[in-house]
């Protein structure tokens, strides 16, 4: 990785702090791995967003883990949920790990050969917590049974 690389990420990191400051949140910054950790409370839950700059990909990426996880009865129907969902995004996608029936929220931006402006930064932080907001409780919903597949269809 060249130096101009190494500058760019280190302008994007300090765009994306930045940002943060601009909304006066609170978050843990680590300057050496450019990485930062907030959480904000959305409609009705804790949000724990890990942002990163990874520096050798050129890319930012946005983690979230939500807080609705499958029982072991039900990791094939949430597999087939989160599919379903990514399915139909256009941005960010649900990670989902069936061997303990945990979700993760991730997006990314490459910004190999451009520049990461203050307005997509306001929309790759106000997306994420969007879909982390509104996907969450369809989610939850779904582990407790207060929603079918089926009805998550129908919806979607």
């Amino acid at each position: 990785m060249s130096l101009g690389d190494y500058e760019r990420s280190q302008k994007v990191f300090e765009a994306l702090c930045r940002d943060l400051d601009s909304r006066e949140w609170k978050y843990k910054k680590d300057d050496d791995d450019f990485k930062v950790q907030f959480i904000v409370t959305g409609n009705d839950i804790p949000m724990s967003v890990t942002a990163v700059v990874q520096d050798k990909q050129q890319l930012i990426a946005f983690l979230s883990p939500l807080q609705a996880k499958y029982p072991e009865d039900k990791r094939q129907e949430g597999a087939v949920a989160v599919s379903f969902i990514n399915n139909k995004l256009v941005d960010g996608c649900f990670d989902y790990d069936i061997s303990d029936g945990s979700i993760l929220f991730r997006l990314t931006n490459s910004y190999v050969d451009s520049d990461m402006g203050d307005e997509l930064f306001s929309y790759i932080v106000d997306l994420s917590l969007t879909m982390i907001d509104e996907f969450n409780d369809l989610f939850e919903n779904l582990t407790t049974g207060r929603m079918t597949l089926q009805e998550l269809m129908e919806k979607y």
